[in-house]
């Protein structure tokens, strides 16, 4: 946890367990596949319109057919 006044990390009353611990540093080793300005683009401009491009070419193929 980070103190948002002094930014330093606080120690937990409670040490993590293992398996908070593996989970925490499988986190870490994610690679992040966008940075953030990037990935807002993509949540809130690209995906909405790649969705609806996907809906309208498959009610033409389903008109179609």
């Amino acid at each position: 946890m980070t103190d948002p006044t002094t930014m330093r990390t606080r120690r937990r009353a409670v040490p993590l367990t293992r398996r908070e611990r593996t989970a925490k540093r499988r986190a870490d080793e994610q690679p992040m596949w966008l940075p953030q300005p990037f990935r807002w683009i993509w949540t809130y401009l690209v995906r909405p319109v790649v969705i609806v491009v996907l809906k309208i070419v498959l009610a033409v193929l389903d008109a179609w057919s």
